[in-house]
């Protein structure tokens, strides 16, 4: 009986201190080139869509390469727009990267104020991993309310309705006109 406490103390504490180990590998011409091409394309995608790539990392499993890539932005979307945001995102690097989407994981988290304070149901984050996406509205972030304000699909539906947007969107684009002359001008 005596050893009972000493045997709890060292279960207890040979049990919690599990760490992962992080093993840095040289990197090589094919990583260092792909790196470069990472930062040129999330610069492209600061411009055009304004995210902010906060981190990367690629992990090497089984001689099979994933790319995670997790980007901010502080624009307020809806759920159709984070669609189009990110599909555009996957196909940027499909196209620039070789890689197909079901080796990218990407996150886009939309950081505003007004979604946390007073649009509850405006998305707050997208995440794409293994080809399954998840979009989350604001208040899913406090699970201790309601955790149901959640949708997932996967990437090919996520495609095909932001494709079926684009083709509806084209049929109905206005054609330039050209602005009235003002009173003003001397035309």
């Amino acid at each position: 009986m005596k050893m009972l406490p000493w045997l709890c103390i060292f279960f207890l504490t040979s049990c919690c201190c599990h760490t992962t180990r992080v093993v840095e590998v040289p990197l090589e011409g094919k990583d260092i080139q792909m790196l470069s091409q990472i930062q040129y394309l999330a610069t492209q995608m600061k411009h055009q869509d304004r995210l902010t790539l906060e981190r990367s990392w690629m992990s090497k499993r089984g001689g099979k390469e994933r790319l995670y890539l997790r980007f901010s932005s502080q624009d307020i979307l809806s759920l159709m727009e984070s669609r189009t945001v990110l599909v555009d995102t996957v196909e940027l690097f499909e196209k620039n990267l070789g890689m197909p989407y079901k080796d990218l994981d990407i996150e886009i988290h939309f950081e505003s104020f007004y979604v946390k304070y007073v649009d509850p149901y405006a998305n707050i984050r997208t995440r794409m991993r293994n080809g399954i996406v998840t979009y989350y509205a604001s208040d899913a972030e406090n699970c201790d309310i309601d955790c149901k304000h959640t949708r997932t699909e996967s990437f090919t539906q996520t495609r095909t309705i932001v494709q079926a947007a684009r083709r509806g969107d084209a049929h109905y684009k206005k054609k330039e006109t050209r602005m009235k002359p003002s009173v003003f001008t001397f035309e």
